[in-house]
C-alpha cells in the first residue's frame, strides 16, 4: 500500500465582493444619520471552489472581517457568511452574503472588509481579489442651487429621502437627486455583458454621462477603455476634472486607457499608448480596442462617439465593427457604451437600437428661453427600469444632477 499527497493551490477563491445598501442598490458610501433600517452594509462575496459549490462542497466557511480607523470592529470578525441558494442546486460561482448595522456612534471614515474561506480541512484560504472598502459619513453639504433658492426666502425644504433633497415651491414639489439616482432609472447597476447606446442631439450631456458612468466603474475597481472620437483625450480629462472627477490615479495604476482617434484627424502626433491615424480604418481600431482589452474580466468600454466614423465608412462596416467589439466586451462580462448624435445616420442609429439591451436618450432643449436637458430609459432588455424623462443639469465640481417632480396630492 503506498500513500500519495498531491498539493492543490487556488482550489477556491473570492471571484467577486459587491457591496449594497438597504435598497439593494451598490453603494461605496454610506449616511451615518441614516435611520433605522437603512444604516446597513450588505455583503455578498461570489466564491469559486472547484471541488463544488454549498453543501457538499470544499469550503466549509467564509467569514467576513470589517475594519476601521480604531481596529477591528466589534462582532464582525470572523462573522460568518450565510450561503443564499435559494435554487435546488447552487449556482457557479457561489453567493455568500453578511450585514453590518452600523450604529450612528460609528466614526467618519473608510472601512475595509476582508474574508477568509475554510475548507473542508480546516486550511484558511485568504482572499487575494484585493481590498473591498466603503466609507461611512454625512451627507454633503445642499447644492449651490439648493442653497441659493433658499436663502432667497423662495424655497422651503420639504424632506429628505435616498440621498435626495426635496424642495417647495408654490403647489408643486421638486428635488434634486445626485447622478446616483440614475441607477434608480435604470433599476440598479447596469450589469456586465450589456450594450449600451446612448443618442441624443449636440449639447444633451452624453460625453458627460458616459465620464460619470465610467468613473463609478472605476471606483469599483473595473478596468476602463474610454475610446476618444470627437475630441482630444487631454480635453475629455479635463472636462472630467470640471466635472470633480479626476482619473490621473487610475491611468496610472493601468486601470483606465484612453485610445485616441481624434489627434490624428485634427493634424496632431498622438501621445496616448494606444492610437490610430484614421477613423476609417476599422480594423485597426479594433485591434487597438482588443490590444487595450488585454482579455481582462469585466473590462468597460467607453466609445463616445460613432458620429465622426458616419462619412469615413459604410454604414453596413459600422454596425459590423460596433457588433463585433460589443460581442468581445460582453464575452469578458464588461460593459459597452456607445453614443451617437441623433441624425447621424438613421440606418446605424435604427440597428444600434436593435442589437442593444439598453438605449439611452438625451436632449438638450430650450424651455422659456432656458436651455434644459433631459434624459430617459427608452429601452432595458429584461430589465424593470424607468420611462420617463427625467429632466438634469450639469453643474462644475458635481456633475449631472437631476431634478425630478412630485404629484400635487402627494405634496
Amino acid at each position: 500500500m503506498s500513500r500519495v499527497a498531491i498539493p492543490f493551490t487556488n482550489y477556491a477563491s473570492i471571484q467577486s465582493v459587491k457591496i449594497t445598501d438597504y435598497r439593494g442598490a451598490e453603494n461605496q458610501t454610506f449616511n451615518v444619520q441614516a435611520p433605522p433600517n437603512q444604516n446597513i452594509v450588505f455583503l455578498t462575496a461570489n466564491v469559486r471552489d472547484i471541488f463544488g459549490t454549498g453543501p457538499g462542497g470544499d469550503v466549509s466557511l467564509v467569514n467576513l472581517t470589517i475594519s476601521g480607523p480604531q481596529g477591528l470592529i466589534p462582532g464582525e470578525t470572523n462573522a460568518t457568511m450565510h450561503l443564499f441558494c435559494p435554487q435546488p442546486e447552487c449556482p457557479e460561482p457561489a453567493q455568500y452574503q453578511a450585514y453590518w448595522v452600523y450604529p450612528s456612534s460609528t466614526l467618519e471614515a473608510t472601512y475595509s472588509a476582508t474574508i477568509d474561506m475554510v475548507d473542508s480541512q480546516g486550511d484558511v484560504i485568504h482572499d487575494t481579489s484585493g481590498v473591498h472598502s466603503f466609507g461611512i459619513g454625512r451627507l454633503p453639504p445642499p447644492f449651490p442651487l439648493l442653497a441659493a433658492l433658499i436663502s432667497g426666502g423662495g424655497l422651503g425644504v420639504a424632506g429628505l429621502a435616498t440621498g435626495a433633497v426635496y424642495l417647495r415651491r408654490r403647489r408643486t414639489k421638486e428635488y434634486l437627486a445626485p447622478f446616483s439616482f440614475f441607477e434608480q432609472m435604470t433599476g440598479g447597476e447596469v450589469p456586465g455583458g450589456s450594450m449600451v447606446t446612448v443618442e441624443g442631439n449636440t449639447g444633451a450631456g452624453k460625453t458627460t454621462l458616459c465620464s460619470e458612468v465610467m468613473y463609478e466603474d472605476l471606483k469599483r475597481g473595473r478596468p476602463c477603455i474610454y475610446v476618444a472620437a470627437d475630441d482630444f483625450p487631454d480635453r475629455i480629462r479635463e472636462q472630467m476634472r470640471n466635472l470633480g472627477i479626476d482619473v490621473g490615479g487610475y491611468e496610472k495604476s493601468g486601470l483606465l486607457n484612453f485610445v485616441d482617434c481624434y489627434s490624428a484627424e485634427a493634424g496632431r502626433i498622438p501621445t496616448e499608448k494606444f492610437s490610430v491615424s484614421s477613423m476609417g480604418d476599422l480594423t485597426t481600431l479594433g485591434v487597438k480596442i482588443s490590444s487595450a482589452l488585454q482579455d481582462q474580466k469585466g473590462t468597460c468600454l467607453y466609445l463616445d462617439s460613432l458620429s465622426p466614423f458616419v462619412p469615413r465608412a459604410k454604414p453596413e462596416s459600422i454596425v459590423s465593427f460596433v457588433h463585433a467589439i460589443g460581442a468581445k466586451v460582453r464575452g469578458l462580462d464588461g460593459k459597452a457604451f456607445f453614443t451617437m448624435s441623433t441624425g447621424s445616420d438613421e440606418t446605424i442609429q435604427r440597428q444600434m437600437e436593435d442589437m442593444a439591451d439598453c438605449v439611452i436618450q438625451m436632449e438638450a432643449f430650450e424651455e422659456k428661453d432656458i436651455r434644459r436637458r433631459r434624459l430617459r430609459i427608452r429601452k432595458f432588455r429584461n430589465r424593470r427600469h424607468q420611462e420617463n424623462w427625467a429632466t438634469f443639469t450639469i453643474e462644475d465640481g458635481k456633475g449631472i444632477i437631476f431634478y425630478t417632480k412630485q404629484s400635487r396630492r402627494s405634496s
